[in-house]
């Protein structure tokens, strides 16, 4: 959805998420803390980076900092680690982002018109491949590795 040519030089997957986030999150309901872009991106590597990776790559448990943000309502819950200030997202606030964003991005393809494969659609797009063929073939024949240019 957020092609690797648009980012920056070096842009990573990150990046590729934040900017989905930011730009299908819909300004209607966005609160203040979204509303802010250098917070909210600062929420969002949070989330990516230790919420995410700490958890997938390290084993790391998501901070307790969360749990408190989402108890107390909070997009995220202000507290010190080694003595610096850190603001941890709360996981509730990250799935209502989220899910507020999937379906900003879906109404953005809207035609208003009922669409049961819009999604199966846009997952299709981004897994085609397009091969060269070592020789001619006819439609609807099964198509084996011994019969493509892959080198």
């Amino acid at each position: 959805v957020i092609p690797f040519v648009e980012l920056s030089a070096g842009g990573k997957t990150c990046e590729r998420f934040c900017r989905f986030l930011k730009t299908y999150l819909p300004e209607e309901v966005r609160s203040e803390d979204e509303k802010d872009e250098d917070l909210f991106v600062a929420l969002l590597k949070e989330i990516y980076y230790r919420h995410r990776s700490a958890f997938t790559h390290g084993g790391n448990e998501v901070s307790g900092a969360s749990l408190q943000a989402d108890l107390v309502g909070s997009s995220y819950f202000k507290h010190l680690v080694d003595g610096k200030e850190r603001r941890t997202p709360g996981l509730g606030w990250f799935a209502w982002v989220t899910r507020a964003s999937l379906l900003g991005f879906l109404l953005s393809r809207s035609t208003g018109i009922p669409d049961e494969g819009l999604l199966a659609r846009i997952a299709l797009d981004g897994v085609k491949l397009q091969m060269k063929a070592k020789k001619d073939l006819k439609a609807h024949t099964i198509v084996m590795s011994s019969d493509v240019d892959y080198r």
